[in-house]
C-alpha cells in the first residue's frame, strides 16, 4: 500500500533513487518500498546497500525484505551475512 500510494503510476525507478539519501527515515522507507516494486538492477544494488549500511535498523530489515522480493541476486547469502554481522540483534534475528 505504501508503494502504491507514493509512486502511483510511476514506472521509472531512477526517480526514486535520490530519496534513499534523505535524512528522513520515512522518506527512505518510501524509497525502499517503491524500489521493491520497480524492479531494476540499479534499484536492487541500492536496496542492497541500504540493507547493509543504513543507520536505522528498521530500514535495514525493510531493505532485506525488499531485496528478496525484488529478486536481488544473492538474497539468501545477504541474509546469511547480515544474520552474522549486523550490529543490531533484531536485524540478526530477522535474517534467521
Amino acid at each position: 500500500m505504501l508503494a502504491r500510494r507514493e509512486i502511483g503510476l510511476l514506472r521509472d525507478a531512477r526517480y526514486v533513487f535520490p530519496v534513499l539519501e534523505s535524512p528522513v527515515f520515512e522518506e527512505r522507507l518510501i524509497g525502499i518500498a517503491g524500489l521493491a516494486f520497480l524492479w531494476s538492477v540499479k534499484g536492487n544494488e541500492l536496496i542492497r546497500g541500504v540493507a547493509m549500511n543504513d543507520r536505522a535498523s528498521g530500514l535495514r530489515r525493510s531493505a532485506l525484505w525488499a531485496y528478496g522480493f525484488a529478486g536481488g541476486e544473492g538474497a539468501e547469502e545477504l541474509l546469511l551475512r547480515q544474520s552474522e554481522n549486523d550490529s543490531d540483534p533484531t536485524v540478526r534475528t530477522f535474517c534467521r
